[in-house]
């Protein structure tokens, strides 16, 4: 038997010193966004801790997570709405595990951060490295691609928690690539990995990981240069991912294939050139200035900087990163005429400074690489990478205490006192609520009469509904509850099992006088899908961690 304990990588200093070093920054970027013992969260932010929250309830109560969202659900949706079957949850452990230790939940929600923010670190560091490239070049990489202020804001101002813990694995997509593109003895796990750990994170930040795949592949058809290998590794990588997210794929289609839903809207919001230097200049984080999010003043001066410079110098690795990094900045900006397409598929990135995070990925890239060749004096390099650090956390404090309430989209202070509350009561998304029909973009539930009866209180569980409603006469009345088809629920009026019509609408009889109407999920788990998905995730990230620990020389950590 192989004892792990005995193997170098476990003491040799340099580990040691990047893990002390990249925990260290994952606690920095994380201390600020709770000053004071408040969190200044948003709608997002509150849409995404209220789903985490109910599957935490579910893990304490010894329950496997249901499909469907009855606690905590917003007072502009309905009770029973699909938020799990939608939006992926397995990566959200990260806030959740912590959520199951600690009794005060601004402490879970700190922990959840720095995870996540260590997790980002190590995922850039691992792709950096295999690279090639280490001391003031590999961290001035990993500090451009953990503290611009595109990432602070997705942090902190949109805490929109899926796309940022994607944003974590998005160097783990380009380390897959580069890994079939050297016949690296991993070849397509580490793309299969990323790609996988996406699909369970975001749907949207899958699109864009799938569109630099596709990019790949049509370099790799251009190129000619063992096509057939490396299509039958993306193909392996493809396969792969799909098993990893087959959970989630699976929620998606059974639902979308029995019901029309509230989906997204779609429209684009390029970047607006004068919003966005505007933004620069103040250093802001205002998340309803969308056409102004930015990278910060010396990110963008210093990828500004890398692509003029680049215009001058022979082809070299940094600059082909650089320029492709300024190609991808200058189209996301209002320049172009995104309105054609705004009504589109595509309109469902919503912002085009969501591609900002690749960006980034491509100029941290480029930036190592471009210092690991000598061009910059170590003073020079020690000084830009403070000034990044230092203009990020800046601006992360000035929103901290200052975007709040009136003008800023609902940000409000949350703290241990208010947590259950400001979930319980926060108007946030009505996504996914079942519609009329497919066809339809109404919800069903729309144009219901719900004062026939009174409704005198409203108790929910992880899987339940319950209420207790007046009526002045025996009568048929439809309950403000989602319903989905071919999703399994029983209803109880004044303790009689009630049969449930195969629509989206729970229609009761009522008696004159008071009643108690229980709606309830039954076993709505779809648990064989996330055996595979989970089973599958543990045992690939096994045997990745255990070939490093047998060969960790192989594998530049």
């Amino acid at each position: 038997m192989i004892n792990i304990f005995n193997f170098q990588v476990f003491k040799n200093r340099y580990h040691l010193t990047n893990f002390l070093i990249l925990l260290c920054l994952a606690l920095i970027a994380s201390y600020v966004p709770f000053l004071g013992h408040f969190v200044n969260i948003s709608h997002d932010g509150v849409y995404h801790l209220a789903r985490f929250q109910q599957i935490t309830e579910a893990f304490k109560a010894g329950e496997i997570p249901q499909v469907l969202n009855f606690k905590y659900v917003s007072p502009s949706s309905y009770s029973g709405v699909a938020i799990n079957s939608f939006y992926p949850w397995i990566t959200g452990l990260i806030f959740i595990i912590p959520n199951l230790i600690f009794h005060n939940p601004l402490w879970a929600i700190a922990c959840g951060y720095v995870i996540l923010n260590f997790i980002t670190l190590l995922s850039i560091h691992q792709l950096l490295t295999y690279l090639k490239v280490n001391g003031l070049a590999l961290y001035t990489g990993i500090i451009i691609y953990e503290f611009n202020n595109f990432h602070m804001l997705d942090l902190y101002s949109r805490m929109a928690i899926g796309e940022v813990i994607a944003y974590a694995f998005f160097p783990l997509v380009i380390l897959g690539l580069l890994m079939i593109e050297h016949h690296n003895k991993y070849v397509y796990l580490f793309l299969g990995l990323s790609l996988g750990l996406i699909i369970n994170t975001h749907i949207l930040s899958f699109i864009i990981a799938l569109i630099l795949v596709v990019i790949y592949g049509l370099i790799i058809i251009f190129k000619r240069t063992d096509f057939k290998y490396k299509f039958i590794q993306l193909i392996k990588a493809g396969i792969t991912s799909f098993i990893l997210g087959f959970y989630v794929i699976y929620n998606i289609i059974f639902i979308s294939m029995n019901n029309g839903f509230l989906s997204p809207p779609k429209y684009i919001t390029p970047l607006n050139p004068d919003n966005t230097l505007q933004a620069i200049l103040s250093n802001s984080l205002a998340e309803q200035q969308s056409a102004a999010w930015n990278l910060g003043a010396p990110v963008t001066i210093l990828l500004l900087s890398l692509f003029i410079l680049s215009l001058f110098k022979s082809a070299t690795a940094w600059k082909r990163w650089i320029i492709a990094s300024a190609i991808l900045f200058f189209i996301i900006f209002s320049w172009l005429p995104y309105n054609l397409i705004a009504t589109s598929p595509i309109g469902l990135i919503q912002f085009t400074a969501r591609l900002l995070a690749i960006v980034v990925l491509l100029m941290a890239i480029g930036s190592s690489l471009f210092i690991q060749k000598g061009y910059l004096r170590w003073s020079s390099i020690t000084i830009i990478n403070i000034f990044i650090i230092a203009v990020s956390l800046t601006a992360t404090y000035n929103f901290h205490y200052n975007y709040l309430y009136q003008n800023t989209g609902g940000h409000v202070k949350l703290s241990s006192s208010n947590y259950y509350q400001t979930l319980e009561t926060t108007h946030t998304f009505t996504d996914y609520l079942p519609t009329k029909n497919k066809q339809s973009k109404i919800v069903a539930l729309n144009g219901v009469d719900f004062n026939k009866a009174t409704i005198v209180s409203k108790t929910t569980t992880i899987d339940s509904v319950s209420f207790k409603i007046n009526s002045k006469s025996n009568q048929t009345i439809t309950l403000p509850v989602a319903l989905y088809k071919d999703l399994h629920y029983v209803i109880y009026t004044n303790g009689n099992k009630m049969s449930v019509s195969k629509s989206n609408i729970a229609a009761v009889k009522v008696k004159t006088g008071t009643n108690k109407i229980v709606v309830k999920s039954i076993g709505n788990y779809h648990l064989f899908a996330l055996i595979i998905s989970l089973f599958s995730l543990i045992g690939l990230l096994l045997y990745i961690f255990w070939s490093y620990i047998k060969n960790y020389n192989e594998i530049m950590l």
